[in-house]
This record gives structure tokens, sequence and C-alpha cells, in this order.
């Protein structure tokens, strides 16, 4: 698959441009393909203005740049201090509804990266620099500054490295064949494509995925008897459901029964916490009435105290009456216990 890095403009908290804004440069603390690709980018647009010892994934940033740590915090960098500019992937920057700087392409054309991939410019990219043979050296592909009218800038591939031979990894379960159904997958428009315009990539052009196809194919697997994988996305009656058959018409089914479980194990703990609520709620009535029958109790007390105490100030010569001493009703065990 390809994604794109852009830049973004100098603007406001609201996304409009301000005139004369202090610029505040944003730039990746760490080593990233997408400050390989920005540095690259600007030294083949502007040699004079960034040299090459400006160039790479982990650069010597001039005094005064903002470093933020993976895209998430460039994003948070751009767009909480205003007239930051900085630089993110794609699909990041899309989703962080991120306003985008045009760049100039090697045709002379000034265009965003959604309007290049409207217009097929992110995949035209791999047309005039891919090798013709799978088995070919890779090493000197390069996506940036490709012509074409359309061609974004600032393009990278994700790549997988793999063996040839897959004899290392443990045949049990048909492993080995599932590694080549992967890596069919990934390389299927068709069947991925979706899932990566969601992500703001772009599923391979035709030409590249049929090189990439022949790659797969020289993949030996070292194990005549191993299954074989399959993808079922037409019915496929009866082997639908056999083994080593991954269906995609078939997840719903599976959905629905892993939200099933869910439910279930759901509705179990509600039964419980409802279950202690009602114990909680027992004790705790419980509690309230013996807290009332002490209330009542120690009313009473007060009540022969302050009694005891008239009489003696009446009677102050009899002996008899004395609140000190004078006996009181013993308190229930039960009405004492606290909690």
């Amino acid at each position: 698959t390809t994604t794109t890095t852009t830049t973004t403009t100098t603007t406001s908290p609201d996304g409009t441009i301000v005139p004369g804004l202090p610029i505040t440069v944003a730039r990746r603390l760490m080593g990233s393909a997408s400050t390989k690709a920005l540095t690259s980018y600007l030294h083949q647009s502007c040699p004079s203005e960034w040299s090459a010892l400006m160039v790479g994934s982990r650069i010597d940033w001039p005094e005064g740049t903002v470093s933020c740590e993976g895209w998430t915090s460039m994003a948070k960098c751009i767009r909480e201090t205003p007239g930051t500019i900085g630089y993110i992937d794609t699909g990041h920057g899309h989703q962080e509804n991120l306003e985008e700087v045009a760049l100039l392409n090697s045709s002379g054309l000034y265009l965003t990266s959604k309007t290049a991939a409207a217009n097929g410019g992110w995949g035209a990219a791999l047309l005039n620099t891919l090798p013709t043979s799978a088995e070919a050296d890779f090493s000197g592909v390069s996506l940036l500054n490709q012509p074409g009218e359309y061609t974004w800038p600032m393009v990278t591939l994700s790549y997988l490295y793999v063996r040839q031979t897959l004899s290392h990894i443990p045949s049990k379960g048909g492993t080995r064949s599932l590694l080549k159904l992967f890596l069919s997958v990934l390389v299927d428009g068709a069947t991925i494509g979706e899932h990566c315009r969601r992500f703001g990539l772009e599923s391979l052009p035709a030409g590249a995925a049929q090189l990439s196809r022949e790659g797969i194919d020289v993949i030996t697997v070292g194990d005549a008897d191993a299954p074989q994988w399959s993808l079922e996305s037409n019915t496929m009656r009866g082997a639908g459901m056999g083994e080593f058959v991954i269906s995609t018409k078939r997840l719903t089914s599976y959905d629905a029964y892993t939200q099933g479980a869910t439910m279930d194990e759901v509705q179990s703990v509600q039964a419980d916490a409802r279950a202690s609520s009602s114990l909680t709620n027992a004790r705790v009535d419980s509690l309230q009435e013996r807290l009332q029958a002490l209330e009542t109790l120690v009313g009473k007390l007060e009540a022969t105290i302050v009694g005891l105490k008239e009489q003696k100030q009446t009677n102050p010569g009899d002996d008899s009456v004395n609140p000190d001493t004078q006996e009181v009703p013993n308190v229930p065990a039960e009405s004492t216990e606290t909690v």
C-alpha cells in the first residue's frame, strides 16, 4: 500500500489563514519515515535552501523548532498553537481535519494530496520507479518527485520482507501457506482497498500489485503436504464451510455469535450486580432500623437523667436520688454493634 506525507499551513485555531502570524515549525522528535520524505523533497525541490546535510529520518534541526514525539503529538502541536506548520502522514492529517499546504510537484503543478489522490496521483509515483521483476534489486526505489501531472511528490511505500523459503516456520496447521494467503490479500485492491481508504492509504495500482503477486509466487512453502488456505469472497457452497477457508461472507454469523456471548456475559454481570445491590440495601435497611432504636434509647436515657437532676434540685438533702449512681436500662448488645 502507499501512503503520503503532507505539511500543514499557518492557521488560526479555526483553520483560517492569518497573514503575518508568526510561524512555529513543528518537527518529529525521533527518527521517522515522514521526516526522511519531507527533508528529501525539500532538498530536491530547493537544494540551495535545503542542503543534503539536512536530509534523513533524523536530522539536526535549527534552534527554535518544536519537537513532537509521534504523529498524535504532531497533530496536537499543529492544532493547539496558532501559526504552527508541521508534517504528518496524510491519513492522520485528514482524520484530524488539519489544513493542508499545496505542494509543487515535478510537473510544476501545485496540488494537495486530496487532489492528487482523486486523479490517481498517489499510485502514479510507482509507475516510473519499480523494477520489472519481483526478484530484482529494490534498494534504489524512490517515490519522491516522480513525473506526472497529478503525481503527489511525497509518496512512501509500505512493504514487507519475506524469505523466499518458509521452511524456518513450523508447518503445523498450514501456517506457511496461511502467510502466503495473507500476503495475497494485502496486494488485492478489491479485498483491502476499502480498508486502505479508511485510514487515508491507497491500495497498489494494477502494475505494482501484479509485481507483488509474482513475488509471492516465488515463495516456497517447503512442505508438499501443507494444506492450502483459501479466501471465500463469493459463495463456495459446501467448500466454504471447510477447513483452511477464511470466509468474508460468514463473518456476520461469527459476529452474531460473539455479540451473543458478550451479551450473556453482560447480563450475568448485571444480575450479580443486582443481587449484590439487593443484599447491600437489605443490610442498610437493617442498620438504619437499629440506628433508630439506638436513637430512641438515647432519648429515653437523656430524659431519665434530666428527670433525676430535677428531683435532686427539688430535694437537695435526699441522697437517695443521685443521677451519677442511678441505674439505667442495659443497652441491648445488638444495638451497640458498629459497622
